[in-house]
């Protein structure tokens, strides 16, 4: 009963952040948020993961394709466009600006030969500092 019951709450909250993404096998929810201080470009879109972590997007896709797979009918489908391909069956594609880049990817992520589909996250630079000394 108990697992009943964590189970029904942990599924209304997730469904109540509709954004999401895949990280391995895993869930991450989303919120759209506001930046103060903006470190992306002007068409980007500034979010909080559900750990608190700030990222942004653009209007680019990172799409893995299993071996074989037709490009050219998800290109079509989804009217999208090759921006580059960034290793063996990894391609970054550019969308519509009005399209969602969430929702977007995990139809994507739900169609057959597709290793994976994430938006092109944007994180903030952090300083490095130098450890060693001369």
């Amino acid at each position: 009963m108990k697992l009943l019951l964590i189970f029904c709450l942990t599924l209304s909250l997730n469904a109540s952040s509709s954004l999401y993404y895949f990280d391995g096998n895993k869930i991450v929810t989303v919120q759209q948020t506001t930046v103060s201080t903006p470190f992306a470009g002007k068409n980007a879109k500034y979010y909080k993961t559900s750990n608190d972590q700030l990222l942004s997007t653009d209007n680019k896709l990172i799409i893995k394709f299993s071996v074989g797979a037709d490009i050219t009918f998800l290109v079509n489908k989804f009217n999208m466009e090759i921006v580059e391909m960034l290793g063996k069956d990894l391609y970054l594609f550019n969308i519509s600006e009005t399209s969602n880049t969430f929702e977007l990817s995990s139809l994507i992520q739900e169609e057959n030969h597709i290793l994976f589909a994430h938006p092109n996250f944007i994180r903030p630079r952090s300083r490095r500092w130098n450890i060693y000394y001369f």
